[in-house]
């Protein structure tokens, strides 16, 4: 007898007390908000009576709200993620939405700097910015790991610079996917 306002509330809290960075969890904040008004909109007050077909209707309705393709994938692929956690907790009798599978997003096209445009940023700047903007076109680091790049992330090979071991940058002070590269 679980309400879907219960069930995303406590999936929540679960995600939250996981230390998850402040950044996935305002994301997951704003798209469980959206599953929310759906089903409030949409008079489904219990989360046992979430089916496949409100599933495609909550898309329906992001789509109708032009909200972009990638942001709708999240939305679906997180509200599959509650109903099953529901499901693995004891929560729910059943995970209902099993059987479906979701087309993955395309991404839109991302603006991208010519190499010549690169060149003229990093020909413009002086000092430490000549080299951050170096850093980020040539060896594809984010701005957040530039700026927390120590001298011991630099591995020698023959006395030379040869890598950068990448550790620290983001929110959390770790890297976007809290890994090392």
């Amino acid at each position: 007898t679980i309400t879907v306002d219960e069930l995303i509330d406590r999936y929540f809290e679960a995600v939250r007390v996981k230390n998850v960075s402040p950044k996935t969890e305002a994301k997951y904040q704003t798209d469980l908000a959206k599953l929310k008004e759906f089903c409030s909109k949409a008079g489904i007050t219990l989360a046992r009576r979430f089916s496949d077909e409100d599933l495609f209707r909550l898309r329906q309705a992001l789509v109708k709200q032009d909200y972009a393709p990638k942001t709708i994938q999240g939305v679906l692929f997180l509200a599959k993620q509650v109903f099953k956690w529901g499901w693995r907790k004891g929560l729910l009798r059943d995970y209902r939405l099993a059987s479906v599978s979701l087309p993955k997003a395309k991404s839109s096209p991302q603006p991208c700097f010519s190499t010549a445009q690169v060149e003229s940023l990093i020909e413009a700047a002086t000092g430490e910015r000549k080299t951050a903007f170096a850093l980020m076109a040539y060896a594809g680091l984010r701005i957040g790991e530039v700026e927390q790049l120590r001298w011991e992330d630099i591995r020698y090979r023959q006395g030379r610079p040869a890598m950068l071991h990448i550790r620290r940058g983001g929110a959390s002070g770790t890297p976007k996917d809290k890994e090392g590269r």
